[in-house]
């Protein structure tokens, strides 16, 4: 059965600001080069974590559960990635974006 082998990992947002459009865009391109399909779920609505207008749709905000559902060849690196950039502060969001690292 093609849902048995789907994974799925749910968690509390800690960032105050939620998931506006500087993580929803990291989420998107951290995604492009993985094959996974990969889904949000907020409140029973489900969206393509590989859609930046479908991630802010969910209007995700600081205290919200959100679960993660992948599927595919490479679904555990695929949770791995999007839970921690949905779990990180917004000042750590700069690890996921190569040429912005914080000055030494």
């Amino acid at each position: 059965e093609r849902f048995s082998k789907m994974i799925q990992k749910s968690l509390i947002v800690k960032n105050a600001s939620g998931l506006h459009a500087r993580p929803a865009s990291i989420i998107v391109r951290t995604l492009k080069p993985l094959s996974a399909e990969v889904k949000l779920k907020k409140k029973g609505k489900i969206i393509d974590a590989r859609s930046l207008l479908m991630i802010l749709s969910l209007e995700v905000v600081g205290g919200d559960e959100v679960t993660i559902i992948a599927d595919g060849p490479d679904k555990e690196r695929a949770i791995e990635i999007v839970y921690e950039i949905i779990n990180s502060r917004e000042e750590d969001l700069y690890k996921f974006t190569p040429g912005c690292g914080k000055k030494k």
